[in-house]
């Protein structure tokens, strides 16, 4: 293969990543999700097509032998240096986003020194030309000393968001979280081998490739998801919990541990809607799964919380003992009872737990050994009401 089709090769794959990234913009802006993570996403692939536009456009001045002369050869290079920088820290802040599930605004600082420490790495060959980069024989360009610790803020990028990823690949064995951990750990360990790659193929387009894949996968497995979470709760839905509970059924349990199913009712649901309104019924089961979700540190085991349906919840945990599971659905009662303090109804639940067992042996058996128990305990509820 002769160097102008390895120049026209290098061009046409740029111009399709460059294509495909733009289609995804259009189909995120297009869809009416704007939380954190999703803004944080978009960040990331408009620095990164901008990174990709300019290195395609050398590209193909390059396939089309347009004589580049000093000038441009400085503006394209700085312009990918640049949005290169700006693109290794929108994606590990959207790598962040993505495991931990932080809205929070912490640290922004912290996050971007590495890219502003780059930034300046970069501009000072404006001061002294040559010690970054610099033009010689008309088109060809020979790099510094300062090019190479150029590269240090974005390595310190990737690895930070891969052994951030490692950190907190989760302790709840929820599958949907799991595989996208998973997912971005692969990805970031794809990104590395392809930056080192880029410095060796200089007319191989590897880590446009890399990046290009990279955020397919996090766009195709943040539509995925969403076939696995309930839109009000954030909450993994019906459907994963039987594909989690069939799972965990089938496994061996760790020594000591018991497999536990939790049915969670709120109780009165239908005068909170009645009465307030069904806005402020769905803030009740917000407020409800975010106890639930926020009081499971306290169990020793792995854990998974769901929608079930309704103004129902399901909770899935190994632990020791049955203690444990009372305490839990103890201490979510408490929290609701806490935060519930200016609210003008009072938010309770009822609850049922059933333990696995050679008797209840399959989901149908556990969620009817549950289903029954927490009856039981709403009708105690009502029958105190009255």
């Amino acid at each position: 293969m002769t160097m102008k089709m390895i120049e026209v090769l290098y061009a046409e794959i740029s111009l399709s990543c460059c294509a495909l990234i733009a289609l995804i913009i259009i189909r995120i802006c297009r869809s009416l999700r704007r939380d954190v993570r999703t803004r944080a996403y978009i960040k990331a692939l408009s620095g990164f097509i901008l990174f990709l536009f300019f290195d395609t456009v050398w590209g193909v001045f390059r396939a089309v032998d347009v004589p580049m002369g000093s000038f441009v050869e400085y503006l394209l290079e700085y312009l990918y240096l640049g949005f290169l920088l700006v693109t290794s820290a929108n994606l590990f802040c959207f790598m962040k986003k993505l495991v931990t599930d932080d809205g929070r605004q912490e640290k922004i600082f912290l996050s971007i020194l590495p890219a502003v420490v780059g930034v300046l790495i970069l501009s000072f060959n404006l001061v002294e030309d040559g010690s970054v980069f610099r033009v010689v024989d008309g088109n060809l360009l020979e790099f510094g000393l300062l090019y190479y610790l150029l590269w240090i803020p974005i390595y310190l990028y990737l690895f930070a968001g891969f052994f951030l990823v490692i950190r907190y690949l989760r302790k709840d064995e929820d599958l949907a979280r799991k595989e996208r951990d998973l997912l971005a750990l692969i990805s970031l360990l794809m990104l590395v081998i392809a930056t080192i790659a880029d410095e060796f193929l200089v007319y191989v387009p590897t880590l446009s490739m890399a990046l290009t894949i990279c955020f397919l996968f996090a766009y195709l497995d943040e539509q995925s998801s969403s076939i696995f979470m309930d839109a009000l709760t954030k909450l993994n839905n019906r459907r994963q919990f039987n594909r989690y509970l069939d799972t965990r059924i089938k496994e061996k349990r760790a020594p000591g541990k018991n497999l536990y199913l939790v049915i969670v009712d709120i109780d009165f649901f239908k005068e909170i809607n009645d009465n307030f309104g069904h806005i402020e019924g769905d803030c009740a089961l917000v407020r409800t799964a975010d106890c639930l979700r926020a009081c499971v540190e306290g169990l020793d085991g792995k854990t998974m919380i769901c929608r079930y349906g309704g103004d129902e919840f399901a909770i899935v945990t190994e632990v020791s003992g049955r203690d444990d599971v009372e305490n839990y659905c103890r201490s979510v009662q408490k929290m609701l009872l806490e935060t519930g303090k200016t609210s003008p109804y009072r938010l309770e639940i009822s609850y049922g737990i059933a333990m696995l067992t050679e008797e209840t042996s399959g989901i149908s058996d556990l969620l009817k050994t549950a289903d029954r128990a927490m009856y039981a305990v709403k009708k105690i509820h009502h029958n105190r009401r009255a």
